[in-house]
């Protein structure tokens, strides 16, 4: 599935803040492949998967000023498809085996 609602839950700003930290330890290739693993298995519709995704992005977008997924009415988050690691940062790319529904957009 390639969007997901996100019911804001108090513990929503926690979350975040302890998902991003796990990932501060690393390096912009790992972050890249961890949401491309994400974009290819797709949304599961599970929370804790929800918060790892936004976490992943937040780390894209704070290490390269953006992130490649789209959130709409801070709410539905949309996988924008895979990316790749372009020496500096991330660069849209062919999602190979994906199930985000962007197989082709590339």
């Amino acid at each position: 599935m390639r969007n997901y609602v996100m019911i804001q839950r108090p513990s929503l700003p926690a979350d975040m803040r302890a998902a991003i930290s796990r990932l501060d330890a690393h390096a912009d290739e790992a972050i890249i492949n961890e949401y491309n693993a994400q974009c290819r298995l797709g949304f599961t519709g599970v929370y804790a998967q929800a918060i790892h995704v936004l976490a992943l992005h937040q780390q894209l977008k704070r290490r390269f000023g953006s992130g490649p997924l789209s959130i709409t009415d801070n709410a539905l988050l949309t996988l924008g498809g895979c990316v790749a690691w372009g020496g500096t940062g991330w660069l849209e790319t062919h999602c190979s085996d994906c199930q985000c529904g962007l197989n082709n957009a590339h």
